[in-house]
């Protein structure tokens, strides 16, 4: 999988509202707690592999369908 990454270069400051860039940020949480190393972990713009979606059964309901294709992706899933 090939993550895009919101936050690598110049954000302006009406992009995104302040408490949603900074929960963003604070990815240390998602390597803390998940064990995958990502700069922006919840971000919606992903390539993948076919084969890795065709027998996914999705569990998440709402936005953490993010973390969860993270896990597909190492293998926990």
């Amino acid at each position: 999988m090939v993550c895009g990454n919101r936050f690598s270069g110049d954000v302006e400051d009406k992009a995104v509202r302040s408490s949603f860039y900074l929960a963003t940020r604070a990815c240390f949480a998602h390597d803390l707690l998940n064990g995958v190393s990502m700069q922006d972990p919840l971000t919606g713009l992903r390539v993948m592999r076919a084969d890795l979606l065709r027998h996914w059964n999705v569990k998440s309901q709402g936005f953490d369908i993010e973390v969860e294709l993270n896990h597909l992706v190492e293998g926990r899933i």
